[in-house]
């Protein structure tokens, strides 16, 4: 099946007997993940449905479909997709909460519930189930907010003491047909683990850097984009691109002029570096010029600044 016969018949569930029929609550124990099911009862069943039918609608209907992109952030009728053929790491995750009958039942317990990551809406469609995964925190337990959780009963405040669990009506991704929707990406690589894989790669693109483009202040740049994560996310996406060691300072030093980049050029014992600046308003420009941000226009011969480039 392709991403769009998959994702049309997602669509096509939204007017067919579909309905969520189970809750995956993904938990976090000592380093490992712990998985278990809770059923939905007859009257939450239309609510948990209706938001799930909402969502596909406005979000996966129409949606225009991109493969996935450290750094990337989707525009409104954008989805980015992996499949999961192409990314087994993704299946310790998706294959546990595809089958949720054959999960423990969710006991409420301390450890699990301090440790919740994320939650499943597990949708059973005419075509095959669907996951959908939203991102979890156990400030969304009434009871552990950090306000205070009353009942107003005959006249006097109680404490209130039974666990209630706060859903809203977004996902960040939906799993279907062997490929993953995404929604939101920061979610999605926080879900996923992806942000520590995104940080071993963007420390393997500075070493890259470090020998192709002499940068003076180069701890900082090197610190200030492995702290920063949108910046961390930037560098992992230059590791696909293949290009970064055969950048010189001269190319970079092109860039700056036609463009009027305010990256000074400063000697250092003799050798032309480019000079990181940490002030926010331009630790980005160094690795803007790395990334090819920078664009001519043929047809017009106006200059662009591009948030990502699909190559043709």
């Amino acid at each position: 099946m392709t991403l769009e016969e998959a994702r049309d018949r997602l669509v096509k569930s939204v007017g067919q007997q579909s309905a969520v029929n189970a809750i995956v609550m993904a938990s976090q124990v000592n380093g490992e993940y712990r998985f278990a099911h809770a059923n939905v009862s007859p009257n939450v069943v239309t609510d948990f449905t209706s938001d799930v039918k909402a969502f596909i609608r406005a979000s996966v209907a129409g949606a225009r479909l991109r493969p996935y992109e450290p750094a990337y952030k989707p525009d409104d009728d954008e989805l980015l997709y992996l499949e999961l053929a192409r990314a087994s790491d993704l299946k310790s995750y998706t294959d546990p909460v595809a089958k949720p009958s054959g999960l423990p039942v969710f006991d409420d317990s301390k450890g699990f519930v301090d440790g919740l990551r994320f939650t499943v809406a597990n949708y059973r469609t005419p075509g095959g189930n669907a996951s959908l995964f939203r991102r979890y925190s156990p400030s969304k337990e009434l009871t552990r907010s950090r306000f205070r959780s009353v009942v107003f009963e005959g006249g006097t405040f109680n404490k209130f003491k039974k666990k209630v669990f706060l859903f809203d009506d977004h996902f960040d991704c939906v799993e279907y047909e062997g490929f993953l929707l995404i929604k939101s990406v920061g979610n999605f690589e926080w879900i996923f683990g992806y942000v520590a894989q995104l940080h071993a790669l963007a420390q393997d693109v500075i070493k890259d850097i470090r020998g192709a483009v002499p940068i003076a202040g180069f701890a900082e740049f090197e610190a200030a984009c492995l702290k920063q994560p949108q910046m961390t996310a930037k560098l992992a996406s230059l590791a696909g691109r293949g290009y970064i060691t055969s950048l010189n300072l001269e190319k970079c030093k092109e860039i700056i002029k036609q463009f009027d980049l305010p990256i000074e050029v400063v000697s250092e014992h003799g050798i032309e570096k480019l000079q990181f600046d940490p002030a926010p308003e331009r630790r980005w420009l160094i690795l803007k010029v790395l990334d090819d941000d920078f664009l001519n226009s043929d047809l017009t011969n106006a200059r662009y600044e591009s948030n990502s480039k699909v190559p043709r």
